[in-house]
């Protein structure tokens, strides 16, 4: 098992070089690593960044319910994730293997990463956090209150849906249960 992951591990870092065009990379031959502060960091970021975005959909979802989520989302997302990484002076995106925006595709390394950590949670193993080649990788794991957008057809309000539909008109970010991995937090230093 441990040789399985110090393989992934290596390819993961091997296909890190075909990141698509916002690379993290800081010239073509060299990746920006974290300092010792910041990797003592990244966790609770990661945490800290995965909160307040579910805390802030949860209160629209609760106060104005779920197409009025999705249509923060659609207005918020992006920016308060940046207010969080301008905080922390670091990059953070999320990436996933279903994207509802498409700026949250997957690079070639990320979305073998998400296989992974799937395969993994299929197998009972506990997923991990993990750091390569410069790059911080969270899982993100389907919630109950996800599934109200994220779900199946039958999760889903019909205002919710039109919405999505109006704002994601190449949504694949649905379908999922709760538990299932949906993508990733990745966390880089800045160039």
């Amino acid at each position: 098992m441990r040789t399985l992951l110090l393989s992934f591990l290596m390819l993961l870092s091997a296909l890190q070089c075909t990141k698509k065009s916002d690379s993290i990379a800081a010239s073509s031959s060299a990746v920006k690593e974290f300092s010792a502060a910041e990797r003592a960091q990244l966790p609770l970021v990661s945490k800290t960044f995965k909160e307040s975005l579910l805390k802030e959909v949860s209160t629209r979802m609760s106060s104005e319910g779920p197409a009025a989520a999705v249509a923060y989302c659609h207005e918020n997302a992006l920016p308060l994730t940046d207010s969080i990484a301008k905080a922390h002076q670091l990059k953070i995106y999320r990436v996933s293997d279903k994207p509802r925006n498409s700026k949250n595709a997957p690079s070639t390394s990320e979305l073998a990463l998400i296989n992974h950590y799937k395969e993994a949670l299929l197998e009972g193993r506990k997923l991990k956090d993990s750091l390569s080649a410069g790059v911080y990788y969270s899982p993100l794991i389907t919630s109950g209150a996800c599934l109200k957008c994220h779900g199946t057809p039958d999760n889903l309000s019909p205002q919710a849906l039109a919405v999505i539909k109006e704002k994601y008109p190449a949504d694949k970010a649905a379908g999922y249960k709760e538990g299932e991995v949906r993508g990733l937090v990745v966390i880089t230093p800045l160039p």
